[in-house]
């Protein structure tokens, strides 16, 4: 079975008076933070937008799909995903939840069993936007946006579903934070707020020469805190560079890693800091 995830963007960002998706999110945007979580968590990630709507530069692997029809709230976007996706399953989310937890992710795939949906529920509100759906299920959707019957409750209500209740979901992340949308100033200016104090963590990894063509993208962004930890987030991600590039959590011979293009680091234990880029050249190549 394979996963997928699916970053919904559409919306016009009405409370907000902006458009979510490219709102600055510490070194990046907000979209971008978001497909940045998700993808080391699963073979594909698909983001769906309007057809109008301009994108912020997104990886090379990243799937962009649109609304077939616009103003059709999370159904629509999700008759799109399900549409162009390929993954068996589809983790769903929002744009605006940069403090999703990749654990929060896995727990809701692993929730799924045998059943077509598994979806967050809290104080009994069901969040659709934190789901996993099988891809199975988009003959229910057309049919259910047809019949104008737009809210997501019908859908659970006709294929089998497994609601994920809060204390369950906080096992994996306690202050249930993967939960928390960015609908207003006020909610985006609190999160910064707490991007600053929590000190963000994503780093970004660009890959140049031979590790580019084995992974097949130009950069990755993860979280961590050292040389280490990057090295092992980005193994995870993109395995395909193990072992030529990467070998048991550390540098292959013949490879080197450059933080902001200023210094080159060896040590797993070198620090890192939030909005860093590290720099991965082949030595052979006069890096």
């Amino acid at each position: 079975m394979t996963r997928g995830a699916v970053v919904l963007c559409g919306g016009h960002s009405t409370r907000m008076g902006r458009d979510k998706a490219t709102l600055p999110f510490g070194a990046e945007t907000l979209l971008r933070r978001v497909v940045g979580i998700l993808r080391p968590l699963v073979e594909e990630v698909t983001v769906v937008g309007r057809r109008d709507q301009v994108l912020p530069a997104l990886p090379a692997d990243v799937r962009v799909a649109h609304d077939a029809i616009e103003n059709r709230g999370p159904l629509g976007g999700l008759q799109a995903a399900l549409t162009h996706a390929q993954a068996d399953v589809l983790y769903v989310t929002a744009c605006d939840a940069p403090f999703l937890a990749p654990a929060f992710v896995t727990l809701l795939f692993e929730s799924l069993g045998e059943a077509d949906i598994a979806v967050a529920e809290t104080e009994g509100f069901t969040h659709p936007l934190a789901a996993v759906y099988r891809r199975s299920v988009l003959p229910v959707v057309e049919r259910l946006l047809q019949a104008e019957r737009l809210r997501p409750v019908f859908l659970y209500a006709e294929v089998p579903t497994v609601r994920v209740p809060g204390e369950v979901l906080r096992r994996a992340d306690p202050s249930l934070a993967s939960l928390d949308n960015l609908n207003t100033p006020e909610a985006y200016a609190a999160a910064l707020a707490r991007l600053k104090v929590e000190g963000g963590g994503r780093v970004r990894i660009e890959l140049y020469e031979g590790a580019r063509q084995l992974a097949g993208v130009a950069a990755v962004d993860v979280e961590a805190a050292t040389l280490g930890e990057a090295l092992r987030a980005l193994a995870a991600a993109q395995p395909g560079l193990v072992p030529r590039v990467i070998e048991a959590g550390e540098l292959a011979p013949h490879w080197r890693a450059s933080r902001n293009g200023r210094a080159f680091l060896s040590d797993p234990e070198a620090a890192l800091e939030p909005g860093d880029t590290l720099l991965i050249v082949s030595a052979l190549a006069g890096g």
